[in-house]
C-alpha cells in the first residue's frame, strides 16, 4: 500500500526528523574517540585502545576471568591491581565498542578505575592517586 504526502508541511516535518536522525548516527562516531571521552587529558598512552572493538557478554563472572578473556579477545595484558582486595562479580554486556569505552563500562559497573603503565591496563581501586601514565 503506498502514501502520497500531499502537504507540503508534512513533508518539511517529515524531511526535519530524518536530518535530525542522520546527524545524530554520525554524532554517535565522535562518541567513541578517547578526545570525546578525556577531553582534557594526554590520550596517547592509551591511543593503542582506541582501534579494536570488542564484543562480550559476562554475567556473574570473576573480574579475573573477565580480564583473562579480554586478553585473549585483544591481546593487550590486563592486570587486576593489587588494590581491588576482592575478586568481584561482573554482569555486562558491550557489543562492538572499542577497548577503552569497554573498560570505562566495566569499571564503571565496579566503581573502579583503570590505567595504563607500560602497555598494560590495570583495573583497581583509587588508580589516580599511584604513579599510572594515565589514570581513568
Amino acid at each position: 500500500m503506498k502514501y502520497h504526502i500531499r502537504s507540503i508541511w508534512l513533508r518539511a516535518f517529515l524531511a526535519g526528523i530524518l536530518l535530525l536522525l542522520s546527524s545524530c548516527a554520525e554524532r554517535r562516531v565522535e562518541v567513541h574517540t578517547l578526545e570525546f571521552w578525556f577531553p582534557s587529558r594526554d590520550v596517547q598512552p592509551v591511543r593503542f585502545l582506541e582501534n579494536q572493538k570488542i564484543t562480550f557478554f559476562f554475567q556473574e563472572v570473576p573480574l579475573s576471568s573477565v580480564l583473562q578473556e579480554m586478553h585473549k579477545m585483544t591481546g593487550v595484558h590486563f592486570v587486576k591491581h593489587e588494590s581491588m582486595k576482592e575478586d568481584p562479580m561482573v554482569m555486562l554486556r558491550v557489543k562492538e565498542l572499542p577497548v577503552f569505552v569497554a573498560l570505562c563500562w566495566l569499571c564503571g559497573s565496579l566503581h573502579a578505575d583503570w590505567g595504563v603503565k607500560d602497555k598494560v591496563v590495570y583495573v583497581g581501586l583509587d588508580l589516580k592517586d599511584m604513579d599510572f601514565v594515565c589514570a581513568y
